[in-house]
């Protein structure tokens, strides 16, 4: 049995005495169902809110801007937008009386699918191709409770482009929950939580940079060492290869012998040279690509 609300001047044409109420045998124009007139009541107490926050419950939190447009009262109706600015989330849904028949709900979860998917005459719960939608008295969503909830569940659905499983959408609050299909819930929060999640993060990227600089310097500096101490070895081991050609069966100079460096003075173009590759690993690595420290002629 569906329930039929008439928003113009229609004509009831019944098709038995019985009093049948049944959409098979009623012809109006302008109407919906009962489920669908609850959506459209919600415009006196609609959201304001045209930014609103989703977050992983973690670490992740996303804004999304929103949008409602309520129709007026001669020609109802709705169309209610959310995207997200991070995530793949974008979702789309239209109210819409018919002609001649009970209404549809249109809607849509991807940028590329204009066609989305039109529920036509629905009442709550219904099926259609793998299409589920149901209606909720209330959802808890963190430490909130919202009334007045549609799910739409496209996870059977073996043509979704959807990106996510399932959306919640509250007839007075717009979008409140989106599962993803790994069944990652990305919930509403406040905008307070969402500010406090970007704060957080911007210590830990802070944090984690830091400790990246640390690490590019000693790495920088290793390098730089090694550079100038091959060279003392080389020049160590060049003296002392000259004193044993010079005179074979003399006893060796103990400096050259055991490859003392220290009083070996390094060249200037040498140490700038050191400098030059050390400074470019270090960018290297800062870069997030190791493999162009090969580049850096070590």
């Amino acid at each position: 049995m569906k329930k039929v609300l008439l928003f113009a001047a229609g004509t009831l044409l019944f098709a038995s005495c019985g009093g049948n109420d049944d959409a098979s045998s009623i012809v109006i124009t302008n109407e919906i169902t009962s489920d669908m007139q609850l959506m459209l009541d919600a415009k006196k107490g609609f959201s304001k809110d045209t930014v609103i926050y989703l977050t992983d419950g973690v670490t992740f939190v996303d804004k999304v801007a929103q949008s409602a447009e309520f129709g007026k009262d001669d020609k109802p109706g709705l169309t209610y937008k959310a995207l997200a600015m991070s995530s793949a989330i974008n979702f789309s849904m239209k109210v819409q009386p018919g002609s001649g028949e009970l209404g549809s709900i249109w809607f849509s979860c991807h940028p590329g699918d204009s066609d989305g998917i039109t529920f036509q005459e629905p009442v709550f719960p219904l099926d259609r191709n793998g299409y589920k939608l149901t209606f909720m008295d209330s959802l808890k969503v963190g430490k909130s409770v919202y009334y007045d909830v549609l799910k739409f569940d496209v996870s059977m659905a073996p043509s979704s482009h959807c990106s996510a499983s399932e959306y919640y959408y509250g007839y007075h609050d717009g979008l409140l929950m989106v599962v993803s299909k790994n069944g990652i819930e990305m919930s509403r929060v406040s905008e307070k939580v969402y500010k406090e999640n970007v704060e957080r993060r911007l210590e830990e990227r802070a944090e984690a940079d830091s400790i990246a600089q640390a690490v590019a310097d000693s790495l920088a500096q290793a390098v730089a060492d090694s550079i100038a101490q091959a060279f003392a070895d080389s020049v160590a081991q060049a003296t002392a290869d000259s004193i044993r050609m010079a005179n074979p069966s003399a006893e060796e100079d103990s400096t050259a012998s055991t490859g003392d460096t220290t009083k070996v003075e390094i060249p200037q173009e040498v140490l700038d040279m050191a400098d030059s590759i050390a400074d470019c690993v270090k960018k290297a690595y800062l870069s997030g690509s190791l493999s162009a420290i090969k580049n850096c002629g070590i």
